[in-house]
C-alpha cells in the first residue's frame, strides 16, 4: 500500500533575485533564516548559494504545506538537510506548533532558467 500524502506545498524563487539578497546580508543576519547546521551543509557542498536557494524555498514550501505561511514562525523551526543519498531532507523543530501535523516529509526541487522549483510532501 502506498503512503497518503497529507498535505503538499510548493514554491518558485528566482535565484538571480535570491543571490542579490546573500549578498547584502551578512551571516549574522541570514541567521534569522538559516540554522548553523544549514550554514554547514552549505559550505560542505559543491554549490553552496543553490543549497541555501533549496533552504529557503524550501522552507517556503513546506510553511504553505503547514497552512499558514512564514506569518508569526521562526525560519528557524525548519530546517533543510542533506539526506545521505544526495536528496534534501526536512526537519521540524518539535517545541513548535508547526510539529502539530507530524508528518514525514519529502523534497524534491528542479533547476530550470535561473529559477528554482521545490515541492515538498507530508506523509
Amino acid at each position: 500500500m502506498g503512503k497518503t500524502i497529507k498535505t503538499i506545498g510548493c514554491d518558485i524563487l528566482s535565484l538571480s533575485r535570491f543571490y542579490k539578497i546573500l549578498k547584502s546580508y551578512d551571516e549574522y543576519v541570514l541567521g534569522y533564516l538559516f540554522t548553523v547546521n544549514e550554514f554547514k551543509a552549505a559550505k560542505a557542498s559543491c554549490d553552496s548559494k543553490l543549497f541555501l536557494a533549496i533552504c529557503f524555498s524550501g522552507k517556503e514550501a513546506v510553511s504553505k504545506a503547514l497552512g499558514h505561511g512564514m506569518s508569526g514562525r521562526s525560519w528557524n523551526e525548519i530546517e533543510i538537510f542533506p539526506g545521505k543519498d544526495g536528496s534534501a531532507k526536512v526537519r521540524i523543530n518539535q517545541e513548535t506548533r508547526v510539529a502539530e501535523l507530524n508528518c514525514f516529509w519529502e523534497l524534491s526541487w528542479d533547476l530550470k532558467d535561473n529559477f528554482i522549483y521545490v515541492l515538498v510532501n507530508g506523509f
